[in-house]
């Protein structure tokens, strides 16, 4: 609960009382709903995770421009190499949240779409084959793992 109020601060920059009130109000319903509807499992609250994800968050950000910048590359060449390509990546021992986690990053990032998920395996639209062997190879659930702290 407290980091959501610390996160909202440190984004939101707005300092007033009635911000600060409603800023409040929100992270309490939102804590509330999590909590009511068992969307975190007991573990997830750890500060271990806590501390992992700004790690996660700066290397996603990093793959994000990078996706973007090859993408960019993709629209302007005259003959461009794209090849759609749609494959299953498995998610066997990640939670909920860490597939959850993992679909969310794969579809942030330009060139990919996760289109469906299941307890077992992503589903994922690549715009070229390179896009698609990147994913296969894992660097991404290897991450998402770690942050977890099930790797």
């Amino acid at each position: 609960m407290a980091s959501l109020c610390v996160l909202w601060l440190l984004l939101s920059g707005l300092w007033l009382p009635l911000q600060l009130a409603l800023g409040v109000g929100s992270c309490l319903l939102v804590a509330w709903l999590a909590r009511r509807l068992r969307l975190l499992p007991g573990d997830a609250r750890s500060p271990g995770r806590l501390l992992r994800l700004p790690r996660y968050g700066l290397w996603l950000g990093s793959e994000i421009i990078k996706s973007n910048l090859h993408v960019a590359r993709l629209i302007v060449t005259r003959e461009p190499a794209i090849a759609r390509t749609v494959v299953r990546l498995e998610t066997h021992g990640m939670s909920p949240l860490g597939v959850a986690i993992y679909a969310n990053s794969i579809t942030l990032t330009p060139g990919t779409l996760s289109m469906n998920t299941d307890e077992s395996a992503i589903e994922v639209h690549a715009l070229t084959r390179g896009d698609a062997e990147t994913l296969v190879g894992g660097e991404m659930r290897r991450r998402v793992a770690r942050w977890e702290g099930t790797s």
